[in-house]
């Protein structure tokens, strides 16, 4: 890994990410999964689930890119990127099916502390 932060984040540099970049949680209906840069980066330095997982493994596969043509300089509320170059909005989507083992350190989430106990996490493709 990097040095983007933890979680898995495998960034070389926070630089790689646009500054107008969003993400969507696969899972979510509601703006609670939507997170900007500054609290992507934060989340994955917070949950520090490569910690937790030593052997985590994202399987990033089926990546899509869409580019579109710009029609009212959107700032990303509806899923989009400003790409930065011609006025056009670049979305990239990929599915994953995270897999590891919780062998690492304790799992830290909103109001309790995990120990490991050994079990594999299998997360269906989102």
């Amino acid at each position: 890994g990097g040095g983007g932060g933890g979680g898995g984040l495998e960034f070389y540099s926070s630089s790689l990410l646009a500054e107008s970049m969003i993400w969507i949680s696969g899972n979510s209906l509601d703006d609670a999964g939507v997170l900007n840069k500054e609290e992507y980066l934060a989340a994955g330095r917070y949950f520090d689930l490569r910690k937790s997982f030593p052997d985590l493994e994202y399987r990033a596969h089926d990546f899509r890119i869409f580019v579109n043509e710009a029609d009212d300089g959107a700032d990303g509320a509806d899923g989009e990127v400003d790409g930065g170059s011609g006025g056009e909005e670049i979305t990239v989507r990929f599915t994953t099916a995270v897999t590891g083992t919780f062998r690492g350190g304790p799992l830290r989430l909103r109001s309790m502390v995990l120990e490991p106990n050994g079990g594999v996490m299998r997360c269906p493709p989102t």
